[in-house]
């Protein structure tokens, strides 16, 4: 999926005005390894983390009932958790 959706976004944004989108490339010199990397025309780099959510409710023939991910609790569990790896490679 990070795939499919850098290649969206890499196709709205234009290599020609100097972008350039990746998809889950290790950064230079880091542990990090952002889903989508977008590379602006000065060299910034925007990080582009994506989560996927469930219910926890089952479609019969698709999806199995699973944990509710989609509660606050997880969602704020997850995002401390990447902020944390950010903090930790960029020593905030």
């Amino acid at each position: 999926m990070n795939k499919a959706l850098a290649n969206a976004i890499g196709q709205c944004l234009s290599e020609e005005q100097g972008y350039s989108v990746s998809a889950e490339l290790k950064l230079e010199n880091g542990r990090l390894k952002p889903d989508i990397g977008v590379t602006g025309p000065g060299g910034e780099l925007i990080c582009l983390e994506l989560t996927w959510r469930t219910t926890g409710t089952a479609v019969d023939g698709e999806i199995a009932k699973r944990q509710n991910t989609l509660s606050a609790g997880h969602i704020q569990k997850y995002l401390l958790e990447k902020i944390m790896e950010y903090v930790k490679e960029y020593r905030l």
